[in-house]
């Protein structure tokens, strides 16, 4: 089946102009390769820093200045081309080595590892954080490893991976779930899950025939609250919203009813701001780390989001399922690279160049990883594991997990500020 042009899964409204496809998908030509299977895909390097050189003296860490910062290749020497798995095959997710699916063995102080998980970080040798979040989750959207994982291995393998998430969401000693999700757009500011039992049936917008997701949750009312205040204090307009039938959203459904199943722990959502840019999404990051500080709370963060979000605009059978293009899946292996190495703020700091080459252009940017960064520490000293990566009617679609360490893959400086207070989100107080 020739594939159609894509558009973005429900990341915010639809709109915005697609992205330019693979010449293999140009005049009918061959499907691209890597999505066969047992196809062999070669991730492409990914530009690190400025693309044209600064002779300013205060732009020390511009390329003029220093070299290039690059990913650790299998062939340049530095471990004889071997690479791992992205998993060991003990979570039931052995699918992902017969399909050749592999990452470069990462560095971290000349120590060679593995990627790990959240069970696994101090066997890297450093220490967990001390902080607020005990490990975060990347999860996808879409509804089918919900409703019908068993139609297609992929989804199937993104089912296990949930599962094995969720067993160590319940060994963590988590009081809270705070999840953002892409999926719930908001325009009047940032709006805060605050019902206590919010209840309902929900269908999805786009894959309703798959069936209805009735769900019923447990929200931490005094911890939406205290987020609310803290985000007003820190210059960003903020409210929630408590009453019953409410719409929550199918990134949210699908992520607490996989991860939280059974309610064992309070949950908080917070949506995504269809037009916050890098400064106020960042700080919206850092009011939930007040607020899980001031509480005096321990929390797992859950991000709701595809990596690449171009989906076919016509029907395809579950077995047809790939990713959208070749472009698209290139950019999603390097992205995986530096997840499985722990380098959460690097990928920040690419968020407007990943939003730009494999993410329909409808909103600021590759959003939620500036808000994951902010909340857990905005640096690279995580461990990372990638339990599965998959086709989601043409998305990319990734269950990832990273866990604080005292460790890091290396020190940079770093080309975008930080903010502390909002200056562009309206501030409005209640009496």
């Amino acid at each position: 089946m020739r594939p159609s042009r894509g558009t973005e899964r429900k990341e915010g409204r639809h709109g915005g102009e697609p992205q330019p496809e693979s010449p293999a998908f140009r005049g009918g030509g061959a499907s691209p390769r890597g999505h066969e299977p047992r196809a062999h895909l070669q991730p492409q390097p990914v530009c690190l820093g400025h693309e044209d050189g600064r002779s300013d003296a205060r732009w020390k860490h511009a390329r003029g200045d220093r070299p290039d910062a690059r990913i650790h290749r299998a062939d340049d020497g530095r471990d004889g081309g071997r690479r791992p798995h992205l998993d060991d095959g003990r979570h039931g997710i052995s699918g992902l080595l017969r399909r050749d699916l592999r990452l470069p063995v990462g560095h971290r102080h000349g120590q060679r590892h593995r990627c790990v998980g959240p069970e696994r970080a101090e066997s890297r040798g450093g220490a967990v954080s001390e902080g607020p979040v005990l490990f975060g989750v990347h999860v996808p959207p879409h509804p089918q490893p919900l409703l019908a994982h068993e139609q297609n291995d992929g989804w199937g393998r993104l089912r296990a991976a949930f599962d094995h998430c969720r067993e160590q969401i319940e060994l963590s000693g988590a009081d809270i779930l705070l999840v953002y999700s892409t999926t719930w757009p908001s325009i009047i500011g940032h709006q805060i899950q605050a019902h206590p039992e919010p209840e309902w049936v929900h269908v999805d917008d786009d894959f309703h025939f798959l069936g209805s997701m009735p769900y019923k949750f447990r929200m931490d009312v005094e911890f939406a609250e205290g987020y609310r205040d803290a985000a007003e204090k820190r210059g960003l307009f903020a409210r929630t919203v408590a009453y019953h039938g409410f719409p929550i959203d199918t990134g949210s459904v699908v992520a607490l009813s996989l991860l939280n199943p059974n309610n064992r722990i309070p949950a908080c959502i917070v949506s995504s701001n269809l037009y916050a840019n890098r400064s106020e999404t960042i700080v919206l990051g850092k009011a939930a780390r007040d607020t899980l500080e001031a509480q005096g709370k321990k929390a797992v963060v859950v991000v709701v989001s595809s990596l690449s979000n171009r989906m076919f605009t016509e029907h395809i059978e579950p077995h047809e399922d790939r990713i959208h293009s070749q472009k698209d899946d290139d950019w999603n292996r390097k992205m995986l690279e530096f997840f499985a190495d722990g380098r959460l703020e690097d990928i920040s700091q690419l968020s407007r160049e990943i939003h730009g080459q494999i993410r329909v252009s409808k909103v600021v940017a590759y959003k939620p990883i500036w808000w994951m960064a902010a909340v857990m520490g905005q640096h690279n000293n995580y461990a990372g594991q990638v339990h599965a990566y998959e086709a989601l009617h043409g998305a990319g679609g990734a269950v990832i997990t990273l866990s604080p360490t005292s460790h890091s893959i290396g020190d940079k400086e770093f080309d975008e500020d930080d903010v502390d207070i909002a200056e562009t989100g309206t501030y409005s107080p209640r009496g």
